[in-house]
């Protein structure tokens, strides 16, 4: 190594200064040159690969734009009963939203599913946050009041017993109210 520097000093001690800002700007556009060569061939292909994702992108928004949100009703019955849905689902939103801001009667609303499901004998006791409720009912029924008092998402079940009966369901419930209860 120490020869080859000696040899690349002996060489530029014969020439003269122009000649050595010649070779040195000859040198720095090789190693410029080569530099370039490298980083180039990453940065076009990081560059394709980004305009591929663009487009990739553009035209799945194309495709989502020209899906139509609202769905295609012919018929007026069908028209109806999509509006009933829309209805519904409004309406939905609405007991959601009271339930959330607090507005939500826990005791009415379990003697509403009492009422709804047409229990045989349905009884709510209210101990503070506590409530007891007793059921009878057939065994339809008594899984579509469980199922919609599971859905309220405002009552926690802390115990439950079910009892079959010869042609109905009997069952005994502890909730708890996760929210405030409403006096």
């Amino acid at each position: 190594m120490k020869e080859i520097l000696k040899k690349i000093e002996s060489f530029l001690e014969t020439k003269s200064k122009r000649e050595m800002i010649l070779i040195f700007v000859l040198a720095f556009l090789c190693f410029f040159a080569l530099t370039f060569m490298l980083i180039y061939d990453r940065a076009w292909n990081y560059f394709l690969t980004i305009k591929q994702t663009k487009l990739d992108l553009e035209r799945q928004l194309l495709s989502l734009q020209e899906q139509p949100t609202i769905p295609k009703v012919y018929g007026d019955k069908e028209l109806e009963s999509e509006i009933q849905k829309l209805e519904d689902s409004i309406v939905l939103q609405e007991k959601q939203k009271e339930r959330l801001q607090g507005n939500f009667n826990h005791f009415l609303a379990l003697n509403y599913l009492g009422k709804k499901y047409f229990l045989n004998t349905f009884v709510i006791q209210q101990e503070g946050e506590e409530f007891l409720l007793y059921g009878e009912g057939s065994f339809k029924e008594a899984f579509l009041f469980l199922e919609e008092l599971e859905n309220l998402q405002m009552l926690e079940i802390k115990g439950a017993s079910i009892y079959p009966k010869k042609k109905n369901l009997e069952f005994f419930m502890n909730l708890n109210a996760l929210y405030g209860v409403l006096q």
